[in-house]
Parts: C-alpha cells; sequence; structure tokens
C-alpha cells in the first residue's frame, strides 16, 4: 500500500522532521520522533498531537486502542500521553539506569517491556506504573527488543560488554523469547 501525501491536489502534506517513526499496530495513526514527537492520523494526515515536554524522545508505542502514546527518552524516563488531549503525559518511570532501547507492548496491552542499555528488561504495568517483573543480563546492552505481529515470539539483541581484561568486544547475539517470558 502506497500512502499518496497530499491532502489536495493543491496543498502538499509536509512530513514532519524524525529520526525513527512509530506505526500505531492497527496502522491507523504514526509517530515522528525528532525533537519533539508528532502523531498523525494516517486516514486524513491530520496532526493528532505534537508533544514537546520530554527531553530528546528516542521511541514510542501506542496503546491498542489508540488512546495513549507512551515515549522514552533517550534518558530511560518513560510518559504516557492522551493521543487526542492536550493534557501533561503521566511520568511512568524515571530514568535512573533505564537508558537505551525502544520499548514495546505485550500482546494484550497491558504491560510495557522496557528494555535498557544496563542489561535490565523491565515488565511494566502501564497503568499502575509498577515493575511486575525484571530479568537481568549481566554485563549485556539490550540494544532492541522486536515481537511478532501476534506478539508470542520476541526478539532481544544482547551486545555483551568489553571486560576489563579483553582488547576486543564480544560479538553481539540474538536471544528468542515466548511471551509470556520466564527466565
Amino acid at each position: 500500500m502506497v500512502i499518496n501525501m497530499k491532502k489536495s491536489n493543491r496543498n502538499k502534506f509536509s512530513l514532519p522532521a524524525a529520526y525513527t517513526t512509530e506505526l500505531s499496530s492497527c496502522g491507523k495513526s504514526v509517530a515522528f520522533i525528532h525533537d519533539s514527537v508528532e502523531v498523525i492520523s494516517l486516514a486524513d494526515l491530520s496532526l493528532l498531537r505534537k508533544i514537546k515536554e520530554i527531553k530528546n524522545p528516542s521511541s514510542a508505542v501506542f496503546s491498542l486502542d489508540l488512546s495513549r502514546i507512551m515515549i522514552k527518552s533517550t534518558a530511560g524516563s518513560i510518559y504516557s500521553f492522551d493521543v487526542l488531549g492536550k493534557s501533561t503525559g503521566d511520568k511512568i518511570c524515571e530514568s535512573k539506569g533505564g537508558e537505551g532501547a525502544n520499548i514495546l507492548l505485550s500482546p494484550d496491552g497491558a504491560i510495557l517491556v522496557d528494555p535498557t542499555w544496563g542489561g535490565d528488561v523491565f515488565l511494566r504495568n502501564h497503568e499502575s506504573k509498577e515493575i511486575v517483573e525484571g530479568m537481568s543480563f549481566p554485563n549485556e546492552m539490550i540494544m532492541s527488543v522486536s515481537r511478532s505481529l501476534s506478539g508470542d515470539d520476541w526478539l532481544f539483541f544482547h551486545q555483551p560488554q568489553t571486560l576489563e581484561d579483553e582488547n576486543f568486544s564480544p560479538p553481539p547475539y540474538l536471544s528468542l523469547w515466548r511471551w509470556p517470558f520466564r527466565s
């Protein structure tokens, strides 16, 4: 499918500046992530919300019902915003050691999967903000996480850290997980 980026024959739709994008799971909205996050409806190419409150946004994920967008900063703080509202975001977590990889939602949308460059993967209830489970990969960075469309299969991209007595960086590797995760 190709999206014609023209609103009409006379007015062109300009794409916002972005270094990455996040498409909603149903394909109805897209977030353009740069120094702000702009949420666009793909049905009519209208701006749903521009979020400027987060310093250095790096990753985003939409709730399954498209009512909220969760955004992670490069420092690791995570906020949740009402897509159509003007309210400020609800802070899900502080940045303490959470720098790093992208965030994703569990298949049912209840759990926010929050991997870090510090080697931890936190499973957070995105409404109560509580960590319900965590996994740790000592001396590794979790560079990114991907999931299948169904959410049953998850791929973690690991980068082992160079240890003091080593002169080279160990090779990265992938690990495949099934939802729900069990270490």
